[in-house]
């Protein structure tokens, strides 16, 4: 399953709290951020450092020609992480639980400091493996800005408005959840999606 939204609406904590409430459903959780992460950081090639988490806009994004190299090697790192990775531990009775995911790019391609076409991303993630589950946490932008500041209200707002209209494989079941529900309001509604699909 896939957890979306933008910062500060609380997908690292829901993922977690997922975690701990499905376990005992499945013969193995396991936990993603971002990508399968088979291959490693393009950046350990060059010796380039991880950047600030919490600054994520903080770095110019690279030129057109490094940011489709790059995104080249991010999506065989989805492809073949949904092969091997993935689908083996769904195919075995087991969990993924993975945050942001590849459409995060098409979202929010300034975090990765790529300069690629919205559109381009999406066409690219029509030839990966579907989730089955997809949760898009969202609430009001505002709130958002004030929990984290690490972006702007509209910024936020823009990329709400991306993750409502992000689409995903027919098969996928797509939840909405209002990220100012209680924790364990959305927990609760989280965790029926996922068993009933599941």
């Amino acid at each position: 399953m896939l957890l979306v939204g933008p910062d500060g609406a609380g997908k690292s904590t829901l993922a977690k709290g997922l975690i701990e409430a499905t376990r005992s459903h499945f013969s193995r959780v396991v936990h993603m951020h971002w990508r399968p992460g088979l291959l490693p950081r393009a950046g350990r090639f060059v010796g380039a450092k991880m950047g600030d988490p919490s600054a994520p806009h903080a770095e110019e994004p690279h030129g057109r020609l490094l940011s489709l190299g790059l995104l080249a090697y991010n999506w065989l790192d989805f492809f073949l992480g949904s092969w091997l990775r993935i689908l083996p531990v769904r195919a075995k009775g087991g969990l993924v639980v993975m945050e942001r995911g590849w459409m995060d790019i098409a979202v929010d391609p300034r975090r990765y400091h790529l300069d690629v076409p919205e559109k381009l991303v999406e066409l690219f993630g029509r030839l990966l493996p579907g989730p089955d589950v997809v949760i898009v946490l969202q609430t009001d932008p505002e709130i958002l800005a004030h929990r984290t500041g690490e972006l702007p209200q509209e910024e936020l707002s823009r990329q709400m408005a991306l993750w409502r209209k992000i689409s995903f494989s027919p098969r996928t079941h797509r939840l909405a959840l209002d990220a100012s529900d209680g924790k364990e309001q959305l927990m609760d509604r989280a965790a029926r999606a996922i068993l009933a699909r599941l």
